[in-house]
């Protein structure tokens, strides 16, 4: 399915919402988003006091 760049923006932008509501400013969604973790992943790790650089080889287990 071909996405118009609007709708790729759409997409993006609903996504950052998704974090917003989970607690995350828009810079710190971004890197979570970047190493490819989950907004439910993300918080779980987040409550545990640890952050997106903690260790990527979490997101392949």
């Amino acid at each position: 399915m071909n996405e118009t760049r609007e709708t790729q923006r759409r997409v993006n932008m609903f996504d950052l919402i998704k974090w917003k509501l989970r607690g995350f400013d828009r810079k710190e969604a971004e890197e979570w988003i970047k190493n490819g973790f989950k907004p439910s992943e993300a918080v779980h790790l987040k409550r545990k006091g640890l952050d997106y650089s903690f260790n990527n080889s979490l997101k392949s287990d």
